[in-house]
């Protein structure tokens, strides 16, 4: 199974200040009372209990994961195309959220934060005399890390992000209110685990993020 990179493993040890190595991140990672989040292919659930404790429904919001064509649970192996892989994931909240997201200087591509959490994306960079924007991402993403013992299949690098085109190459594309959600979290919370759970191969992971 595909675990945390040693670099993320080192990081996520780091904010948390404790060995995750000798207390294993899925036992120091579980809040005894909090919120989490479920993607099912169609919407992003939040749930208040603790992880994998269906009671109160807090919010709701449409969601997709996966490219047009790719976008059924069978295809979560598929890199660069199908949808976020079914797991365990975290969004770490203590990292600064206003900060925002930097580029490669020679591509204009946004670059993963090692550290995690909520970022801005920019409103235009200029490369090579080229002003660029970023539309496919939105205003707002925050960082998903995998979970030891989840598969990834590979992949890596994916964001839970407000866009509006209905389809992503991975991450999950949602509501922009949930990161009012997430800063509200913040308050009181390190960190909140996101489920992936489709209900069988053939769930269709378009969930009208773009309506």
């Amino acid at each position: 199974m595909e675990n945390l990179t040693e670099s993320e493993t080192r990081t996520l040890a780091a904010i948390l200040k404790t060995n995750a190595h000798s207390y294993g991140l899925d036992d120091h990672f579980q809040d005894n009372a909090s919120i989490w989040l479920e993607y099912d292919g169609a919407f992003v659930y939040c749930y208040r209990g603790s992880y994998g404790q269906k009671g109160m429904v807090v919010a709701k919001y449409k969601a997709s994961s996966g490219a047009p064509g790719y976008q059924r649970a069978r295809y979560e192996s598929t890199k660069d195309y199908g949808p976020l892989p079914e797991g365990k994931y975290w969004v770490l909240l203590m990292p600064n959220p206003a900060r925002v997201a930097k580029h490669d200087s020679r591509t204009g591509e946004l670059l993963a934060n090692p550290e995690g959490g909520i970022e801005k994306i920019p409103g235009s960079v200029v490369v090579g005399g080229h002003t660029l924007i970023y539309p496919g991402w939105g205003n707002t993403r925050a960082r998903l890390f995998a979970d030891r013992g989840t598969q990834t299949f590979g992949r890596s690098n994916f964001y839970l992000h407000d866009s509006h085109k209905g389809y992503s190459h991975g991450c999950i594309e949602t509501s922009p209110h949930i990161f009012d959600l997430l800063m509200k979290a913040r308050q009181s919370f390190t960190k909140v685990a996101l489920m992936v759970d489709y209900a069988n191969v053939d769930t269709s992971t378009y969930g009208e993020s773009d309506k």
